[in-house]
């Protein structure tokens, strides 16, 4: 029961200790309602699995004739070093979301990695520690080795597997290649971006504004496009203001193109495009691409 329930005990610590720091850093930065979702599971999720590696390998040792207080420390100085490099893996790989620009992601990426981080020193410092509180009654319950098959028990359903995958290896190889590469098909029709409120949940405020809002003047209203231009003669704003109304009309995606402005000097004119089509759909994107490769030409 207790090696049960270390690995949540473990967990739930990490995690409340990283979510409270969470809630205090709220205080100077504005975060996203999904940063404390995202860093609850992803600590739950390596909290439990560092605690078992480490829990694991301590119950194999203790099994084996060890001593209690020697197997628990082996077991961090071992399985904790693994732990510690995939806790950095993954703290790195969090991290990293830095490197997009996008401040919500970057901070969502950056608490995340602080929650990994507190679930490793816990799988560190507090599993060894409550290793030598419990003491025998960490190790107790069933034996999974392979004195069990020589005691002339039936093999056991992970025995059983492991078996199975060494008699037929190179199956057990290509097979999930063959799977990785079938699904990494799709990545190939994989369109990027950030989602818009067409994709919320029916029934939810955003999406009924969205809906209404596309019934009502079209669904490229919530996501006008902001077309500027450089005239080479400033005086010729308004000239070139119009022309370029003109020339985005004849867009067959574009609904509608409004001048928005320009600078004090001329040197700077906005529009404003308004496709047929969603923010999101690929119609939109072609549009985009287009615009740009006509203003390039």
């Amino acid at each position: 029961m207790l090696a049960a329930g270390l690995p949540l005990l473990s967990a739930l610590i990490g995690v409340g200790i990283g979510l409270t720091g969470i809630m205090l850093l709220s205080a100077i930065v504005d975060l996203s309602e999904s940063v404390i979702s995202i860093a609850a599971m992803l600590g739950l999720a390596v909290g439990i699995d560092y605690t078992l590696f480490i829990l694991s390998r301590h119950r194999t040792q203790a099994h084996a004739g060890m001593a209690l207080e020697d197997s628990a420390s082996l077991a961090v100085g071992t399985a904790g070093s693994a732990v510690v490099f995939a806790g950095g893996t993954v703290i790195i790989a969090l991290a990293a979301l830095v490197v997009t620009g996008v401040p919500f992601l970057a901070w969502m990426g950056i608490c995340a990695a602080l929650t990994v981080l507190i679930a490793v020193l816990a799988a560190i410092t507090f599993v060894p520690a409550m290793l030598g509180f419990a003491g025998e009654r960490a190790v107790k319950g069933k034996r999974f080795d392979e004195n069990d098959t020589l005691a002339g028990e039936k093999p056991r359903m992970g025995a059983r597997w492991v078996d199975l995958v060494l008699r037929h290896r190179t199956w057990a190889v290509l097979i999930p290649i063959a799977l990785t590469l079938a699904g990494a098909i799709t990545a190939t029709h994989m369109r990027l971006g950030l989602p818009d409120d067409s994709s919320a949940a029916a029934g939810s405020e955003e999406r009924i504004a969205y809906d209404k809002v596309a019934q009502g003047f079209g669904p490229g209203f919530s996501g006008p496009l902001v077309v500027v231009a450089e005239p080479d003669n400033p005086a010729e704003a308004k000239q070139v203001t119009g022309a370029l109304q003109a020339r985005l009309g004849k867009y067959e995606d574009v609904a509608l193109a409004v001048p928005v402005g320009a600078s004090p000097d001329g040197s700077i004119v906005i529009l404003s495009a308004i496709p047929k089509s969603g923010p999101s759909t690929k119609q939109t994107a072609d549009l985009v691409r287009a615009i740009r490769a006509d203003q390039a030409a």
